[in-house]
């Protein structure tokens, strides 16, 4: 019974402290990316870090946004890491993170966008480190048409990657993973 009541409670205040923000679809663990064609091993080796996480949020409905504009832009998304390091010493500086969606446009309505299905980076963002820790929020990469948000749109999660200061496409620090570490 006990279980059952702090089971409760802990559902009632994850459920409150979500309250007025789009929920969480996504939370993904972050590791170190892997690279090879015939032997694998870090796609950056002079980089590496404790543990990260990329949560996505949800929207609660389409909304007309526009980076660079004066509409509101959503927060869609958080990047968190801990123990940074570049080449041993603690990493202070910017990264940079792209998230790939497949989105959807369901066909009914006057969306200009109507039957239409894109596979693209949907979410950017810069992540800012300070003595090894890092946080960075992801934004919307385009303008939803004002004439879709009456529309349904569905997005699917294709990749996300954390990328160096160069923002080489290739020298990819995480990505969603797990790592299992060998029996001892």
């Amino acid at each position: 019974m006990r279980a059952l009541v702090i089971g409760l409670l802990s559902v009632l205040l994850a459920a409150r402290a979500q309250a007025g923000r789009a929920p969480a679809f996504a939370k993904l663990a972050l590791v170190q990316a892997q690279c090879g064609v015939t032997t694998f091993g870090p796609c950056t080796p002079a980089f590496a870090f404790r543990s990260g996480t990329v949560v996505l949020f949800g929207s609660r409905e389409p909304a007309p946004t526009c980076p660079g504009s004066n509409k509101p832009e959503q927060k869609v998304g958080i990047v968190t890491l801990t123990g940074v390091t570049k080449n041993g010493a603690r990493f202070s500086g910017t990264l940079h993170s792209e998230t790939v969606l497949k989105t959807t446009f369901s066909s009914e309505g006057s969306c200009s966008l109507r039957g239409t299905q894109v596979v693209v980076p949907s979410l950017t963002g810069d992540v800012s480190c300070k003595a090894g820790d890092c946080r960075g929020v992801l934004l919307q990469v385009a303008c939803l048409p004002s004439d879709c948000v009456h529309s349904s749109i569905t997005s699917e999660f294709v990749s996300f990657k954390l990328l160096d200061e160069g923002m080489d496409p290739n020298a990819i620090i995480a990505a969603p993973g797990t790592f299992l570490a060998p029996l001892r």
